[in-house]
């Protein structure tokens, strides 16, 4: 009877000519590095093997997450780094949106991915073309909220078109200890079930990172 050999990170390695990770609950949580991920990652630059981190984040640049890394000890530069973020060039490319208007909920970085693809920013409160949920934080997340509904209710019921972009259609992400935390995917979900209230067949966001339940297959 042939034995089952047990699968190995070092067996992973060998067999392809590049490696995809995730970011969060694969290497690092929202506190640090997990077990065996520091060593990995620098046994792959060591050998000069190509890897990348594919992650749904879209609240900061790749230079910022590569810093972050790096604090955590981990060997990965920003050019070893694909986010979320950076499909919003893309879709601004696709829907003519260079010049637009845009509301974004998120930290500096995320305004930053919006304004490179060629948005031009405006306040809460300010009308807008397109409203874009990057990230859970770096705004009053309430009173934003709020704000950002009552201008989707004006510009529909006055027939105006508005984007709903969601980088990151993550729900939740992993903490330190077992515990998790809400992110931008769920925030978008509240503005789509208040807008369902209202207009049954209201308009929904246009997901753009790997969705939960395909990263769960």
């Amino acid at each position: 009877m042939d034995t089952i050999q047990p699968i190995t990170i070092d067996g992973i390695v060998n067999c392809y000519d590049a490696l995809l990770f995730d970011a969060y609950g694969v290497l690092v949580d929202a506190a640090a590095a997990l077990p065996g991920a520091v060593d990995l990652t620098r046994r792959l630059k060591a050998r000069r093997k190509p890897f990348f981190i594919v992650t749904n984040d879209a609240s900061k640049l790749p230079t910022t997450a590569a810093a972050r890394f790096q604090g955590c000890g981990l060997a990965v530069e920003a050019d070893d780094i694909i986010t979320a973020g950076s499909l919003l060039a893309t879709y601004f490319a696709a829907h003519d949106l260079d010049g637009a208007s845009c509301l974004v909920l998120g930290p500096a970085d995320s305004a930053s991915y919006v304004t490179q693809a060629g948005g031009r920013l405006v306040a809460a409160g300010e009308p807008f073309d397109a409203l874009i949920v990057a990230d859970e934080s770096g705004f009053p997340l309430l009173e934003t909220l709020d704000v950002a509904l009552s201008s989707l209710c004006q510009a529909i019921d006055t027939g105006r078109s508005v984007h709903l972009i969601l980088p990151n259609p993550d729900l939740i992400y992993p903490q330190a200890g077992g515990r998790f935390g809400l992110a931008a995917g769920s925030v978008a979900l509240i503005l789509e079930a208040a807008l369902q209230a209202r207009y049954p067949s209201g308009p929904k966001f246009a997901r753009l990172g790997l969705q939960p339940a395909a990263r769960a297959q």
